[in-house]
């Protein structure tokens, strides 16, 4: 490996797995602000941030940053209105050296640094009920923050700036939009190749994120990929998902941590394969026949069977970042990894399957 590739991989690592502890510490303080009486159950949609920028949109400095999540909430999953809301996690301060100037360095992006100030003097305020907040004549939360006693609170800062509202949207799965009828004579009819880079590079660093946290389930699936979007083309910026907490008062065992799972690359590469031919893999065996193998049972060999042909036949055809990731999920699945959290596997994946999008998004961004 190159010097190049190895501070690449640790250039992304850190920041990769705070994300994820900093999203599981948010996941379990969401369950303690749903006090409403008139709602027993709340929809929180988790946005997927790639939060891949190079260093030339990026300052290094992170000082003042943030991780930043954003979210959208309703009490019903087929609501027309969704209410928006940012948490801010404070980062601690980074030790690592500077990078040389001589490097071409590609930073795994926290939050905007100036969305936010450190304030002279800060009152923080506890959230109780997030449901009943948004419902104020004067919406009081545009950006809430995660403390470092784990509860979700408010704080009073002059420079804070309002962000979004509810808006009247509705959610989406994106197998759903796979099925919906469109022209299929050309790839690009529901994504255009940057939109499924763009989108294959978010489900990628998701699961590198959040594979070790109770917003993933065992079985994520494009199926478990939502957008919140009104009519028209989807965002890929805008892909979430989804989580549904019980009220308070009902007092609900909290969930525990995904468990592992010996399909993980699987269910990616599935994933992967379903974004670049924008069809399900049910559908593609449906068409070609050639990818339909008899003799392999149901189940995750099937799927393989069904993506080792696919790559056979089409693999010429695909941008190569997608080649190159999917078949790195064959690879982990036939040396039996089932998650990524042994930190050779983690680094290993992020050279394998999400820098070879980064790449070319990179190359697109140049190519305006």
């Amino acid at each position: 490996m190159s010097s190049w590739s190895r501070r690449r991989g640790a250039a992304f690592d850190p920041s990769l797995r705070e994300i994820g502890k900093h999203a599981q510490r948010l996941h379990a303080a969401l369950q303690d602000v749903w006090s409403c009486a008139q709602h027993d159950c709340h929809h929180v949609n988790l946005r997927l941030d790639g939060r891949l920028k190079c260093c030339s949109t990026y300052s290094l400095s992170r000082s003042d940053d943030m991780t930043l999540f954003t979210l959208t909430y309703a009490p019903t999953e087929n609501a027309d209105i969704w209410n928006t809301v940012e948490v801010c996690v404070p980062e601690p301060p980074d030790t690592s050296p500077a990078p040389s100037m001589s490097v071409r360095r590609t930073r795994f992006a926290i939050g905007p640094a100036t969305a936010s100030t450190t304030p002279t003097a800060v009152q923080e305020q506890t959230v109780r009920d997030l449901c009943a907040s948004s419902t104020q004549p004067r919406p009081a939360m545009s950006r809430i923050y995660l403390n470092s006693t784990n509860q979700i609170v408010l704080r009073s800062e002059a420079t804070q700036k309002p962000t979004n509202h509810s808006r009247s949207m509705r959610r989406v799965s994106f197998r759903s939009l796979l099925h919906e009828p469109r022209e299929r004579s050309i790839i690009g009819s529901l994504l255009t190749t940057k939109q499924s880079i763009s989108l294959g590079s978010i489900v990628v660093s998701t699961v590198l994120q959040l594979s070790a946290t109770s917003w993933l389930a065992r079985t994520w699936s494009t199926e478990d990929l939502f957008f919140i979007k009104p009519s028209g083309a989807i965002d890929t910026d805008q892909a979430y998902v989804t989580v549904a907490y019980d009220s308070v008062a009902r007092q609900v065992p909290k969930p525990q941590l995904s468990q592992r799972d010996g399909n993980l690359f699987v269910r990616l590469g599935v994933m992967l394969l379903e974004i670049w031919a924008q069809a399900t893999i049910e559908d593609l065996r449906l068409r070609h026949q050639t990818l339909n193998d008899p003799s392999t049972s149901n189940g995750p060999w099937r799927d393989v069977a069904t993506i080792r042909e696919y790559l056979r036949l089409a693999g010429e055809s695909m941008q190569p970042c997608f080649f190159k990731a999917i078949n790195y999920c064959m690879e982990a699945f036939a040396r039996g990894v089932a998650d990524t959290e042994d930190p050779e596997t983690h680094a290993r994946t992020i050279k394998k399957a999400l820098n070879p999008f980064e790449f070319e998004l990179q190359y697109w961004s140049s190519s305006k």
